[in-house]
């Protein structure tokens, strides 16, 4: 992890923004986390919700992996497909609260 914030900082550096590589390499951070944090409270609740791939954490943890791969693609200098796979990830937050949302306005 230390590796990787000495890239971010070294990366910022090189573009005159050492704020900026220390602003990405927290949100990169707080991504994994929260991943990690929706992904083993969806492992542990799998039998609750009638299995994982339907919990609602699941399809979270889902929706931030994708944003981290925006991310990371992004800070690799893909600026342009990083923001399109931020889209989709977006999108797919949004179809899946959208989803949740007409099944609890159908009850």
């Amino acid at each position: 992890m230390l590796a990787l914030l000495q890239h971010v900082l070294e990366y910022g550096a090189s573009q005159g923004q050492s704020f900026v590589g220390i602003a990405e390499f927290i949100t990169l951070s707080s991504l994994i986390a929260s991943f990690l944090l929706f992904l083993s409270l969806a492992i542990r609740s799998r039998h609750a919700e009638g299995g994982i791939a339907r919990s609602f954490k699941f399809q979270l943890s889902i929706a931030i992996l994708f944003w981290i791969l925006g991310e990371v693609i992004s800070f690799l200098n893909y600026a342009d497909l990083g923001m399109y796979v931020h889209t989709c990830s977006m999108a797919l937050f949004a179809f899946f609260l959208a989803y949740r949302v007409r099944a609890l306005a159908s009850r």
